[in-house]
């Protein structure tokens, strides 16, 4: 079984110099220490239930019953209370009801930290609330006769609706990183791309075309970014190409650069070793690396 949401507060804020009031002290004047511990009994019951108190002849003889004072003195307070403005008169007459705007306002002071807070929308007194609720996410429900209910609370929306925009952004921003590169490449790029690709398409005749613009682009990075030479991008292209292991493994301009390192180490090893790794290109079409291939 869903439990009930919780309307009432267990405790509520009481000003120390309460009895200062104009209001309070005329209470006080006319009814003495009784008019006093009347209203605070009020006030205790109107937050117990929340932010109101019905208050009918019923609920007048049982208030009075249980504080043990008369009922038509407790009435005589009470009116003397609606018309000093420490309850809302209008709402009284109107619908019967014992509240006001500083109840309210100390209500929801005291609530702002729960999830939703549901209010009669004929009763409600309060008109700004962001300085009662400050940055609090609580949704404040306005409930009309029909039970339709409207959160006044804008707070918790426009943040969302803000985060949702930077978000959106961000994403865009993202995107446009991704699909529209910051430099467009040179020919002399097109031209490497190009390259990888006819090597390719030699060792395999069915190899599927790639986005050649992306490789152009991945070779102005390695020749930006990295600092290789077009003429060690070149010797390199042509030699993973000729090898029997390589050729099957570098398939993309992006994967010769990620392995551009670990290839010059494999064949510095071979050369050091007077064992050039093998190769079936012809020698007239191999550049010597001897000038730039392992250049500092």
């Amino acid at each position: 079984m869903v439990r009930p949401l919780k309307a009432g507060i267990d405790y509520f804020p009481l000003d120390v110099d309460i009895d200062q009031d104009d209001k309070v002290a005329l209470i006080e004047a006319r009814h003495g220490i009784e008019g006093f511990g009347v209203m605070i009994k009020l006030l205790m019951k109107i937050y117990k239930e929340g932010y109101v108190y019905a208050w009918s002849e019923r609920e007048e003889l049982l208030f009075s019953k249980r504080i043990h004072m008369n009922q038509e003195k407790v009435q005589q307070i009470v009116s003397d209370c609606l018309n000093e403005g420490l309850f809302n008169k209008t709402l009284y007459e109107k619908y019967g009801v014992l509240t006001s705007h500083g109840i309210q306002k100390r209500y929801l002071e005291a609530v702002k930290r729960r999830k939703e807070v549901r209010i009669c929308k004929h009763y409600f007194l309060l008109e700004d609330l962001e300085s009662i609720l400050g940055h609090s996410k609580t949704a404040i429900y306005l409930v009309d006769q029909d039970g339709k209910e409207v959160n006044v609370n804008k707070n918790p929306v426009e943040r969302q609706h803000s985060d949702s925009q930077k978000s959106q952004r961000k994403e865009k921003q993202n995107k446009e990183t991704q699909t529209s590169p910051p430099t467009k490449y040179n020919p002399r790029d097109l031209e490497m791309a190009t390259l990888l690709f006819d090597l390719m398409k030699q060792n395999n005749p069915h190899v599927k075309k790639p986005n050649i613009e992306k490789w152009a682009q991945d070779c102005r990075l390695m020749h930006e970014q990295d600092r290789r030479t077009y003429e060690q991008i070149e010797w390199l292209i042509r030699w993973s190409q000729a090898d029997s292991f390589w050729k099957s493994n570098i398939l993309s301009m992006d994967k010769l650069r990620k392995k551009f390192d670990q290839l010059i180490i494999k064949i510095k090893a071979a050369r050091e070793q007077n064992s050039e790794p093998s190769t079936p290109m012809p020698y007239h079409q191999q550049p010597s690396p001897n000038t730039f291939l392992f250049k500092e």
